[in-house]
Formats: C-alpha cells, structure tokens, sequence
C-alpha cells in the first residue's frame, strides 16, 4: 500500500501558508525541487524561487540521507519505482555517512557479501559517467601478507572461494609479493600473499551525493 507522508510536512506544503508567509521560507528555498512563484515582500517583487511541496503518497519511503539510503534509492529508481522518495532531517550524509573511511575491501567468504560488494564496485565504475559527478573512486588494489602456513591456508581458501563469487584474487609467492610493493621489508616468515586487484576506496559523501543526482534524474523525489 501507499504510505501517507503528509502528516509531518502539511504546513509546509500548503501553497497559501507560504504565500502569506514568505520571509519563513525564503531562507530555506534554495536546495529543493518543485518551483512556484513566492511574492518577496522586502522588494516587492515577484521571484521565482524553488519550494519543497511534498508528495502525500509513495510506493516506497527511504528513510536516512546518507550513502545507504541514497542507494536505496538509486537502486529502486534503476529498477523502474520511480514513486519512491526519501527523507532526511537534516542534510545528505550528515550522519555517519561523512566521516567514513570509504574502504572498499572484497575479501570476503560469503559468497552473497563477496557478490554485493562486486555489484557495488560495478556500479561506482560507472555512476560518474552517468551522473557527471565525481565520486572518489580509486582502485589501488589490497595485498594481504601471509607470514604463517594458518595464514597462507586461509588465502588458499579465500582464492577458491573468491572464483565463485566472480571476484580476481592472485596467490602470490614471496618473491612476486615482493615484487609488487617493493618498499616492503622482506620478512624471512614471509610465504607469500593474497592480492585483489579491484579493490579500492571512494569519498563516501561524494558517492552519496552522486547516487543521490542519478535517483533524481531518474524521478525519484528527495526530501530535506
């Protein structure tokens, strides 16, 4: 069923409250989407400034402005729910969401988590083009160093499991781990590594931001 977002938000969304109300809303006009004409009473002119009027219904309500939320949102708009929104109390990533390290490591041994951050890592690939704005996205890779036979084991492990979940992982012997970060100082226990070439790091409120612009070019609707 529809959910019924009104409620909270009716004065704001009364066209006449505003307009007899202006100097209450001029202040806070300036990041939202649906344009209507508000009389500026201080020069007596008529500016065309943009309002935020509520829809009353939705398919689905996101709730939270930060990179879970917007991607929430992105997502669903992608799949065709364009009656959709979300709603933040304050702004887009105000939350934990802006200090977050952005780290984006594939090492995982569940298939389903190895297949999400695959799926994600797909989608940063390609969301600057499509929105036109930059995330942040660096893919340096991540070795991961075995200096005990329990720990080169477990890489052993990973690496087989990394194939079904379609993630690149290379086992790589003590002189080819060496070679590939050669300001290493080579340990005598060292026994070689594991490394994931696609991993990387992004800017987490630039991501947000992003995931945000694609689910409004989209048609989805954000609220502040």
């Amino acid at each position: 069923n529809d959910v019924n977002i009104s409620n909270k938000y009716q004065q704001k969304t009364d066209k006449q409250h505003i307009l007899d109300n202006p100097d209450t809303y001029i202040g806070s006009i300036e990041n939202i989407d649906s344009k209507m004409w508000i009389m500026n009473q201080t020069s007596d002119k008529i500016v065309e400034k943009e309002i935020n009027v509520m829809q009353s219904h939705a398919r689905v309500v996101v709730v939270g402005g930060g990179c879970v939320g917007a991607n929430i949102l992105y997502s669903l708009a992608h799949r065709g729910w364009t009656d959709t929104c979300l709603v933040e109390r304050t702004e887009l990533t105000a939350g934990s969401t802006w200090h977050a390290a952005g780290l984006i490591p594939l090492y995982s041994f569940s298939y389903k988590f190895g297949r999400l951050i695959q799926k994600t890592i797909d989608l940063y690939e390609g969301l600057e083009a499509e929105t036109g704005q930059n995330i942040g996205w660096h893919k340096c890779g991540q070795l991961r160093i075995a200096e005990s036979a329990d720990r080169m084991d477990e890489y052993l492990n990973y690496a087989s499991i990394a194939q079904t979940q379609g993630v690149r992982a290379e086992i790589l012997n003590p002189e080819q781990t060496v070679d590939l970060w050669p300001l290493m100082q080579r340990s005598p226990n060292l026994l070689g590594a594991v490394y994931n070439p696609d991993d990387g790091h992004i800017a987490p409120a630039d991501v947000t931001q992003a995931l945000a612009k694609g689910a409004k070019q989209l048609g989805a609707n954000i609220y502040l």
